[in-house]
């Protein structure tokens, strides 16, 4: 994940900030980490390929609660 930008406070107004434009940055962000995965997991398809195996996707979110959850009916 992409750390967010650090809020600036303004000297003027006590407990209000600057803009700092996080959507701004979090876009591009974004579209580069996606890029790296996508361009992984072709290299990684085709070394699955060569050696006669498979590459399965799985979807990232909730994967860390789910084998917890896996993990403590298994006690």
């Amino acid at each position: 994940m992409t750390k967010a930008p650090a809020p600036k406070p303004d000297r003027d107004n006590a407990g209000a900030f600057l803009p700092n434009g996080p959507a701004a940055k979090a876009g591009p962000n974004r579209s580069i980490l996606d890029a790296g995965w996508g361009m992984f997991f072709g290299i990684l398809a085709q070394k699955a390929e060569s050696a006669a195996r498979r590459v399965i996707p799985v979807d990232a979110r909730n994967t860390f609660r789910k084998v917890r959850m896996f993990l403590l009916r298994l006690r």
